[in-house]
């Protein structure tokens, strides 16, 4: 099963789904992640500002999902080995996966809700404060396990003026 969502941004840095607004479903998305992407993203960078990025949307998504242990139904403490965040300059992408195999559909859905909403932030916040220099307006958030991988969100931030961090 696979998710897909564009991104308008508001103040709450929410989704047109979410606002109820079937019409942006599916618009304006010529782009869908994939193995080549995550295999990209994979890859360990050497820029500075995808590094901090990265660092920084790691940790706030750790420690977000450290505290919906209860509602992911997991008492252990994850971390940099189960869930990383990187990118692929090819395609303007910011993915983030989970190597955390332990959930079932509803406990990985509500995570990569949470995961999605911390990209767009992350993505929006470094676009408004690098100004044009800062390539990366789409997000992914996948599953990676023995079998394979499987994205479970994506979209492209339209505006980036409104949401806020």
């Amino acid at each position: 099963m696979t998710w897909q969502e564009d991104f308008v941004a508001d103040a709450q840095c929410r989704s047109a789904l979410e606002d109820g607004t079937d019409a942006a479903y599916g618009t304006g998305q010529d782009w869908e992640p994939d193995e080549n992407g995550l295999g990209e993203a994979m890859i360990p960078s050497t820029d500075g500002t995808e590094i901090r990025v990265a660092d920084r949307a790691t940790a706030k998504i750790i420690e977000r999902t450290n505290a919906m242990g209860e509602t992911l139904g997991t008492d252990q403490t994850l971390g940099h080995d189960e869930i990383k965040v990187s990118f692929d300059p090819g395609h303007s992408a910011m993915y983030v996966w989970s190597e955390y195999l332990m959930w079932n559909q509803g406990q990985i859905e509500t995570w990569a809700d949470m995961v999605a909403d911390e990209a767009r932030r992350a993505l929006a916040h470094e676009g408004q404060t690098s100004g044009d220099g800062w390539p990366y307006t789409r997000y992914a958030v996948a599953e990676i396990g023995g079998s394979g991988y499987l994205m479970i969100r994506w979209g492209t931030l339209t505006s980036q003026s409104d949401c806020s961090t």
